[in-house]
């Protein structure tokens, strides 16, 4: 795709080619930031003026510094004979995937059915409930109302697009990899709660005859207590600090993997970050709680 004008600066740009009929946005739930919505005329007639609606992306890498509105744009492989297609954008919709392994930064071509028919159309019906009966049920007076308007026309498949979702083959292969890094992680989660409450334990086990001393002048179980796990929360909170830049660097190179999530989320990142917390503080709670037990007499006594 280029601009119009061959001297303007960056020229070329790549974009998802799709062709609409008018509604098509409020059917599937996408906003017109600006602009308009096609009309009848322009997606039922193929001599109709060539018109295109972009997304936000796109409008942003095509025109930075103007309105996108009104611009005309030319594109060099359309669907339909080869030549390169002259149009004007009169439309912006919010920017949203294609398809579930599709980021959002790639911009979208919208462009009116007559312009690019190929015989192949999905039709979107939008219902006004979630109630999976009563779109079960409008499957078939659907279907009856496409035959009434062509006979011959053929019906391949209407389905609710949730279950259209639960067959879809990159869904799967996400929720496969999220079942995956979830396992992974709770085997980590333990193994790091496992290897905290060691490395504590034998910091304890060491520092025996110190604990027997700090009793024997005058501290309190209390006091050991709180030395101990207030050493422990320290040696946490810097882990989990570390922790949470080194997320920030990997999750850029994860986000094309991650589905309605941001590689900085504050939830996802809080919420794992209380949760590592939590497991290394209960990992030194008992090594701490042990501490309290010992006897200033037979500490004094061990090497």
């Amino acid at each position: 795709m280029t601009k119009a004008d061959p001297n303007a600066p960056t020229p070329g740009f790549n974009a998802l080619y799709t062709s609409t009929t008018p509604g098509y946005f409020d059917a599937i739930g996408v906003r017109l930031l600006r602009g308009r919505d096609f009309t009848d005329t322009e997606a039922r007639n193929k001599a109709a003026p060539l018109v295109a609606i972009v997304d936000a992306s796109l409008a942003k890498q095509l025109f930075p510094k103007g309105d996108a509105i009104g611009q005309r744009i030319r594109y060099t492989q359309p669907p339909s004979d080869g030549s390169p297609a002259e149009m004007e954008i009169v439309g912006i919709c919010a920017r949203h995937r294609h398809d579930v392994l599709n980021a959002q930064n790639i911009g979208r071509l919208f462009v009116p059915l007559a312009a690019a028919y190929n015989g192949n159309v999905y039709l979107h019906v939008r219902y006004g409930t979630k109630d999976p009966g009563a779109i079960a049920a409008a499957i078939a007076p659907l279907r009856a109302a496409l035959r009434s308007s062509n006979p011959d026309l053929p019906v391949l498949q209407i389905t609710p697009y949730a279950n259209l979702v639960e067959k879809n083959i990159g869904l799967w292969i996400v929720r496969i990899g999220a079942v995956l890094f979830g396992v992974f992680g709770a085997i980590a989660l333990v193994l790091a709660v496992v290897g905290v409450y060691g490395v504590k334990s034998y910091a304890v086990a060491r520092r025996t005859r110190e604990i027997g001393i700090r009793m024997a002048v005058g501290a309190q179980p209390g006091d050991v207590f709180a030395l101990i796990m207030k050493q422990g929360a320290l040696q946490t909170a810097l882990a989990v600090a570390a922790g949470l830049l080194l997320s920030l660097g990997v999750g850029q190179l994860l986000a094309k993997m991650l589905y309605q999530v941001s590689p900085a989320d504050p939830v996802a990142l809080g919420a794992s970050a209380t949760l590592l917390a939590t497991a290394a503080l209960l990992a030194c709670f008992l090594p701490a709680r042990r501490a309290t037990k010992v006897s200033p007499m037979n500490a004094l006594r061990a090497e």
